[in-house]
């Protein structure tokens, strides 16, 4: 029912019978004696944050500050016909907030008091540490001279034995040259039985050129087809066959084509590996699929097109090598025979390698050495950096320091 606002003009014209059934109790301004009393009753001697020689200059202050709202409150009124009111409920939260900030402001200073004590043990603790960097940064240096002569000495102990571990690789090349020049005549024995195996190369290459045509987002337009035509869906199951891949189906063949590596693996499979099962199973499969050609196929599917050419050479392929197989017979002979006078040039490559691997050691051990040594150095100069920016700040805050005690 406060008359500030629209609240109650609002509610009159809603409501008469509330104005016909109401009595208005009239509360009139208190007078000075009154608002005198009720401050020293909040602003009383419990109250340790007011000191006793101000409490009464500060009680005749907010009563005279009460006292001129009222007075400013009815010029206004005068001057615009509009009504500021000014009760009692006023006046005791303004002596109500002005307690709140008193506490806030008591509570400010205090904390600005604490800080500044903390401050000041911070910086009676930082003198006691600068005067501890200072001697550990002496005995780090010490200890930095003293790892510097001895990887020194280290340094050049490697570069000695260094020189002496390429001596005896340029040796050991030596005769790993002097062992590959006597089985030249093997190596020409094993090109001549190899000469009968090119027969079957060009459709090997025929199905690498296959793939090379092909780009990644070709493939990804096969593994886009939810349903794919028969076509492609036959080309897919041949090459699921030629990779081994047991589940031939399309729902495979997607996962086939999501690998990374896809078209890099058919340019890599071994085809030697190619079993006649395999070869009958491809074959069947073309024949179950008649109008699986090449220029049907390139209406389709540029990818489909690139893998039927892939699975035609690879049948090609297979189909010479299955008749050269008494020539290949010839040249694992040959390997054989070959791997016989390899060993003695294994024994001289393990021997280069263990040579290379004692190098790579003291190359090893040179590397931690200059580690080492660079750590030793960085440490001492960061510890030294430290000292100096330490002691500027203590410098910079002496004063605080000085007004602090």
């Amino acid at each position: 029912m406060s008359p500030v606002g629209e609240s109650l003009r609002t509610r009159c014209r809603n409501f008469p019978g509330m104005v016909n059934g109401t009595v208005i109790d009239w509360f009139l301004p208190w007078p000075v004696q009154a608002l005198e009393a009720v401050a020293s009753t909040f602003l009383g001697g419990e109250n340790a944050l007011i000191p006793e020689k101000h409490r009464d200059d500060l009680i005749q202050h907010i009563v005279l500050v009460h006292q001129a709202v009222i007075t400013a409150s009815t010029k206004f009124h005068t001057m615009l016909r509009r009504v500021n009111y000014v009760t009692p409920k006023n006046y005791l939260d303004f002596v109500s907030t002005f307690l709140r900030l008193l506490e806030e402001k008591d509570n400010f200073v205090m904390n600005q008091c604490n800080r500044l004590e903390v401050g000041l043990s911070k910086l009676v603790e930082a003198s006691r540490q600068i005067d501890e960097l200072k001697a550990k940064l002496e005995v780090q240096k010490v200890a930095v001279s003293a790892k510097t002569t001895s990887c020194n000495e280290l340094l050049k102990e490697i570069e000695q034995r260094e020189e002496v571990t390429k001596l005896k690789q340029k040796e050991a090349v030596k005769k790993s040259a002097d062992m590959e020049e006597q089985n030249k005549l093997i190596i020409v024995e094993k090109a001549d039985a190899e000469e009968a195996l090119n027969m079957a190369l060009p459709a090997l290459e025929a199905a690498r050129k296959a793939l090379e045509n092909l780009e990644k987002r070709d493939v990804v337009e096969i593994k886009s087809f939810a349903t794919p035509p028969r076509q492609v869906q036959a080309v897919c199951e041949c090459v699921l066959v030629f990779r081994g891949i047991r589940d031939v189906s399309w729902k495979s063949a997607k996962a086939m084509m999501s690998e990374n590596n896809f078209l890099h693996n058919l340019l890599n499979l071994n085809v030697d590996g190619i079993t006649n099962a395999q070869v009958r199973t491809v074959r069947n499969i073309m024949k179950e699929n008649p109008d699986c050609n090449a220029e049907r196929m390139q209406d389709i599917s540029k990818a489909g097109a690139g893998l039927l050419d892939f699975a035609t050479a690879i049948l090609g392929y297979c189909a010479v090598a299955r008749e050269i197989k008494p020539k290949r017979e010839k040249v694992a002979k040959l390997e054989k025979n070959f791997q016989i006078s390899k060993r003695e040039l294994d024994r001289i490559t393990t021997e280069c390698t263990s040579l290379s691997a004692e190098l790579e050691d003291l190359g090893r051990r040179f590397e931690e050495a200059m580690s080492e040594k660079q750590q030793l150095q960085d440490e001492a100069e960061l510890m030294s950096k430290r000292l100096d920016a330490a002691q500027k700040l203590i410098s910079g805050l002496s004063s605080e320091k000085q007004m602090g005690c």
